[in-house]
């Protein structure tokens, strides 16, 4: 029974994080996820037959890239609400495209339910060494959102986790024994973790029993290449393999992939264009994977599980 549905509604994103990996959404040709694909798998959401089948609790909207980038955000949160109005949306975003007046509109017509962002620097360079983009943009985005959700006296909880650049290099080298592979600039290697100076400047922004804060989950995701080079051990079990079964990943152009961590969809079950989601649940290539994910046969499935021990968690 599927529980959760992510559509990724844009492959770009104007960040260059240096826990992404090189070539995510390389081979992606379809950048954003058009509307009449959305309305696809929403009205086969909302049908008889696929509520007998499935309990949907959440629909996340910032999969594999930023949401804001599509031009059709309000337009696709506005339908989900209309054909599915108890289901909750969530959305990761990094602030840089989600302007005043977009979070005017999501806030104040109730669209999504729950927002999380990175906030991985305390000052402009830092963040920029973990994201390339503009803390002051971010920030602007992000203090706006805050302020009209006061003024519209909206409960939509913010959760900020941050991935510090000393944190993620020193993690990746206690386990693996090299720096990240994005890590141009060694002389960062001894940059001083920022974590608790960021904990202080978002703490006297967020609000109290509803946002949360803390670390960022840690994986060796933008590392694969290394990780199959230097021929670390696959004997490990998929970290993800109970919640993957719940969860469903489209793509742009309507493909179901098999996770998040699937940077290039490399590994898909099929296309809302050529079969169902039912079809596509119960069918043979989704039910191979799990048979090979569960024996290990990570090479034989191939994508991102032929370097498992990046989706390890680190801390």
């Amino acid at each position: 029974m599927l529980t959760e549905i992510n559509l990724s509604l844009s492959s770009a994103c104007s960040a260059n994080c240096i826990f992404c990996p090189l070539d995510r959404g390389q081979r992606i040709k379809e950048k954003i996820m058009p509307f009449k694909t959305v309305k696809k798998i929403i009205d086969e959401m909302a049908s008889e037959s696929f509520q007998k089948q499935h309990s949907i609790e959440r629909i996340h909207l910032g999969e594999n890239g930023d949401c804001f980038l599509n031009p059709h955000i309000v337009k696709i949160c506005r339908y989900i609400k209309k054909k599915l109005p108890n289901k909750k949306i969530r959305i990761f975003t990094n602030f840089a495209n989600l302007t005043p007046a977009i979070s005017k509109i999501l806030i104040s017509e109730k669209l999504v339910g729950w927002f999380w962002c990175n906030i991985d620097g305390k000052n402009g360079a830092n963040y920029y060494h973990v994201k390339s983009l503009d803390l002051r943009n971010t920030m602007k985005n992000l203090i706006s959102f805050l302020n009209i959700r006061e003024t519209e006296k909206a409960n939509i909880p913010l959760t900020v986790t941050v991935c510090t650049l000393h944190n993620y290099i020193h993690k990746i080298y206690e386990k693996f024994g090299f720096y990240p592979t994005k890590l141009k600039d060694k002389s960062l290697i001894n940059i001083p973790d920022d974590y608790e100076d960021i904990r202080k400047i978002m703490y006297s922004l967020l609000k109290e029993g509803s946002d949360s804060f803390g670390r960022t989950r840690i994986f060796g995701w933008a590392e694969r290449e290394k990780l199959i080079e230097k021929g670390f051990s696959q004997n490990y079990t998929c970290p993800h393999l109970g919640y993957l079964k719940k969860a469903a990943y489209f793509a742009p152009d309507g493909s179901w992939y098999a996770c998040c961590l699937d940077s290039n969809n490399e590994i898909l079950f099929g296309n809302v264009y050529k079969e169902s989601i039912n079809e596509m649940y119960f069918g043979a290539k989704r039910k191979k994977f799990f048979e090979r994910l569960e024996a290990k046969k990570y090479n034989e499935i191939g994508g991102p599980c032929k370097s498992i021990i990046g989706c390890v968690r680190l801390q």
